[in-house]
């Protein structure tokens, strides 16, 4: 499906569904070399997966989607973040839960 831009400067984007993971992971190998023709590669991820990938990263964690499950890992030299009451932020958990 191609997503046209409003903006004359911008190109039109793309939404690819690859039929197997392996298509997938293909093309993230040669990413380097599609990036240096000018096209850029990413997931398309819903408003909640955006946010939740980047409150991951304000804790000092990082995080990342395999099969529609999101996979949750410290990052080195962090430690987890902690609120205006000193009680640790919690709420990520709650998201990897999920089914």
């Amino acid at each position: 499906m191609v997503i046209p831009t409003q903006n004359a400067h911008q190109d039109n984007f793309m939404i690819v569904t690859f039929r197997f993971d392996d298509d997938k992971s293909r093309v993230y190998e040669g990413r380097n070399l599609l990036r240096a023709q000018g096209i850029r590669v990413g997931d398309d991820f819903t408003f909640k997966q955006r946010e939740t990938l980047r409150s991951l990263n304000t804790l000092g964690k990082t995080g990342y989607y395999a099969k529609g499950r999101l996979v949750v890992k410290n990052k080195p030299g962090h430690t987890m973040a902690r609120n205006k009451r000193g009680t640790r932020n919690n709420f990520i958990q709650s998201y990897a839960d999920e089914p």
